[in-house]
């Protein structure tokens, strides 16, 4: 019987999920909780940190529902004037009837603690999002819009322009047009009967005579210093 020896090579060159053939030796597939680091070696990931705790006042006999709400609590980031903030908020119904113990909180990341949340009473929208959950949130200046599951919005649409006026109408555009170029648009009507519309194209050149004669050339005795350029911004123009 024959006998093999040798040695394992480096297992610290980090994770690839490209195919077995295709990964440098000593690379691997998944790495769960750890770190592969070519001087310290495989080492352990560091746990979760404490920043900071917010406290509720419910009743003691509210925590495990409050503990089963935060599952469907999801990080919308956002930032106000370079800061950046987390919004932790509920994107399902209220089905606990927590209200606004857990609907949300902001977290700053600058300063590693929670931003107190004051929220409006009497507000129906609120309430509504409150019960029905969050679907998605935005960040537009110093303001995160929030859209609600069962909010939904309606609005009432009028066709302004779809009327028999209007729809006896048509237009067309030239486009880069050639100079001194004609185009035609030929319209048949329901009766048979034809339309031809066109359209000349300006030619590359003043079409008549370019009167500047209302340009005065003296101020009084005084010479006028502008006639040239008063001249050439008529011609341009």
């Amino acid at each position: 019987m024959s006998k093999l020896s040798g040695s394992y090579e480096s297992v610290v060159r980090g994770v690839s999920e490209q195919a077995a053939q295709n990964r440098r030796s000593g690379q691997h597939f998944a790495q769960s909780n750890m770190i592969s680091d070519p001087v310290r070696g495989l080492a352990r990931r560091h746990g979760s940190l404490l920043q900071d705790e917010v406290m509720l006042d419910i009743a003691a006999d509210r925590y495990a529902d409050l503990l089963a709400d935060t599952a469907c609590h999801r990080v919308y980031p956002f930032f106000v004037g370079g800061d950046e903030y987390d919004l932790i908020v509920r994107t399902a119904a209220d089905t606990a009837d927590l209200g606004v113990d857990g609907f949300c909180w902001v977290f700053s990341k600058k300063t590693g603690e929670f931003v107190p949340t004051v929220f409006a009473s009497g507000d129906a929208a609120l309430q509504t999002v409150m019960a029905g959950g969050v679907s998605a949130a935005v960040n537009i200046g110093r303001y995160v819009y929030l859209a609600g599951n069962t909010l939904i919005p309606t609005h009432e649409a009028s066709a302004a322009w779809d009327n028999a006026s209007n729809r006896a109408k048509i237009a067309a555009t030239v486009l880069t047009g050639a100079y001194s170029r004609t185009f035609s648009l030929t319209l048949q009507r329901a009766d048979g009967t034809k339309v031809v519309g066109s359209y000349t194209t300006p030619s590359s050149s003043y079409p008549g005579i370019l009167d500047t004669s209302d340009i005065p050339l003296y101020n009084g005795s005084t010479l006028n210093e502008e006639y040239q350029k008063q001249v050439n911004d008529r011609v341009n123009q």
